[in-house]
């Protein structure tokens, strides 16, 4: 669980104790369950954005306004919409007009850093951020590898047309970086050249080192 999740971030804390509960010592709930709720409340909170908090958990919740007459709940200006796409898109949105240099922000999770190419790059609009995942929480990798790591996101997202922010602190956790109003995308035989991680032991460790590889993304 701590090498794969999501348990990890969705399967430990509960808002609803009964979820925590345990008989003779051991709990009643499994760490899916847990997560299950939890991830479902997220996007309950996500559908009813931005509405009165009498309407939260039922979007289609309607009031009345001071005439009786029925009123739909008022959304909020900052009213979005989640999208949710296969995989193999990472590498085609940019074809398409409305997404090229849209979008602000970009998250990727350390499992699928090999993701991270000039392609995805070109999504991002000049000046917008980039933050990746580091492997900090995967067992049994060493100070080395995990440096190694942080070397190799860090020469995948300049490929990608992004430069490292400035840190307070060492990289640990995430890496942030930036891009440059007037940057420009690698190449992909900059991408090809670039030094691989070592050879990881485990199992997990060794399918999350050949995705960073090009490879098949681990399950």
């Amino acid at each position: 669980d701590i090498a794969t999740g999501p348990f990890v971030a969705f399967g430990i804390e509960a808002d609803d104790d009964s979820l925590l509960r345990t008989s003779n010592g051991q709990p009643v709930k499994t760490a899916g369950e847990i997560t299950q709720h939890n991830v479902t409340e997220l996007f309950r909170e996500v559908a009813a954005w931005g509405r009165p908090r009498t309407a939260q958990g039922n979007p289609e919740q309607v009031h009345q306004d001071q005439d009786g007459r029925p009123e739909r709940a008022a959304l909020a200006p900052e009213f979005f919409t989640v999208h949710f796409l296969p995989l193999g898109s990472a590498q085609t949105l940019h074809h398409k007009s409305c997404y090229k240099e849209r979008f602000q922000l970009l998250y990727v999770a350390c499992g699928m850093v090999h993701l991270l190419s000039p392609d995805l790059g070109a999504t991002v609009a000049p000046g917008g951020r980039l933050v990746v995942e580091l492997a900090r929480y995967l067992v049994d990798l060493r100070q080395e590898q995990l440096q190694g790591f942080a070397s190799r996101v860090e020469e995948l997202a300049r490929a990608a047309g992004f430069t490292l922010l400035p840190q307070a602190r060492p990289l640990e956790t995430f890496a942030r970086f930036h891009k440059a109003p007037d940057s420009t995308c690698g190449t992909g035989s900059a991408v090809d050249s670039m030094t691989p991680l070592p050879d990881v032991p485990t199992p997990p460790l060794e399918d999350l080192s050949q995705a960073l590889e090009g490879g098949t993304p681990p399950p």
